[in-house]
C-alpha cells in the first residue's frame, strides 16, 4: 500500500499548474492595484492635516518673499550691499546642491567629479541671480496664500497667488520646499519655483542638457559665467 502514490504523477503536475496560475492571476491583480493606488495619489497630492505644520510651511515662504522684497525696494541701502544681503538670503533658503544634481540628471554620470564640482559652483552663482530676480514680481503687491500639498514626508508644494494691480490677472507661483531631516532644527528649504506652471528647473534641465549634449560640460559652465558676468556690469 506505502509503494502506491496517493496522487498520480500526472494529477499532481495539473494541480501545480493549477495553483502556479492562480498565484500568478492574484499577484498580477494585486500589482495592478498597487499601481493604480500609486498613480491615483500622484495626481491627487494629499493635502497636509495638521494645520501647524501648513503655516509653519506658508510662513516660511511668506518671510523669504518679504525679506527679499524689503532688500530689493529699500532705497536707504546701497547696491552693492543689497545684493550682498539678497545672496546671502537666497544661500541660506535654497537647496543649492539638489537642484545642481536635478538640472545635471544622468549627465553626472558621464561627467569628471571635477567638472561636476566646477559646475555646481558656477550654477549656484547663476540660481542665486535668477531667483533674485523673482522677488521684483511682489513689488508691494498682495500675496495670497492658498494651500499646501504634500508630496512625501520632506517634500511640500506652497501654492501662492500674487494680486496685481491695474487689473491685470493674478500670478500663481508655486513653491517646492524641502524639510531638511539631517539638519539641526529641520529647516526647511526652496528647490524651485513654478511661476504659472513653469518650473525654473526644468527649463535649465532642457536647456542644460542640449547644451552639454551639443557642446560639452565645458561650454554650459562657460555659457553660465558669462551670464552671470553679464548681469553684474
Amino acid at each position: 500500500l506505502l509503494d502506491k502514490p496517493l496522487i498520480k504523477s500526472s494529477n499532481f503536475a495539473i494541480i501545480i499548474i493549477i495553483n502556479l496560475k492562480n498565484f500568478r492571476m492574484f499577484y498580477q491583480k494585486f500589482y495592478l492595484k498597487l499601481l493604480i493606488t500609486l498613480f491615483l495619489i500622484s495626481l491627487n497630492p494629499i493635502k497636509a492635516e495638521n494645520l501647524s505644520d501648513e503655516e509653519l510651511l506658508k510662513n516660511y515662504v511668506r518671510k523669504i518673499i518679504q525679506e527679499g522684497e524689503k532688500l530689493l525696494s529699500s532705497k536707504m541701502i546701497e547696491k552693492k550691499i543689497k545684493q550682498e544681503k539678497t545672496r546671502a538670503l537666497l544661500e541660506k533658503n535654497l537647496y543649492l546642491e539638489w537642484m545642481s544634481n536635478y538640472v545635471l540628471g544622468r549627465n553626472k554620470k558621464i561627467i569628471e567629479p571635477d567638472q561636476v564640482e566646477k559646475f555646481k559652483k558656477i550654477h549656484a552663482k547663476f540660481l542665486i541671480k535668477a531667483f533674485s530676480d523673482l522677488f521684483k514680481h511682489y513689488n508691494g503687491q498682495k500675496v495670497e496664500f492658498e494651500k499646501v500639498i504634500v508630496l512625501s514626508e520632506d517634500m511640500f508644494i506652497v501654492n501662492t497667488k500674487i494680486l496685481r494691480t491695474n487689473g491685470m490677472p493674478s500670478l500663481k507661483v508655486d513653491y517646492l520646499v524641502f524639510q531638511m531631516e539631517d539638519l539641526p532644527g529641520k529647516p526647511f528649504r526652496v528647490g524651485d519655483i513654478i511661476t504659472e506652471g513653469i518650473s525654473i528647473l526644468n527649463s535649465q534641465k532642457s536647456e542644460f542638457n542640449s547644451v552639454i549634449k551639443n557642446h560639452g560640460i565645458n561650454a554650459l559652465i562657460n555659457n553660465l559665467q558669462r551670464k552671470i558676468t553679464k548681469s553684474e556690469i
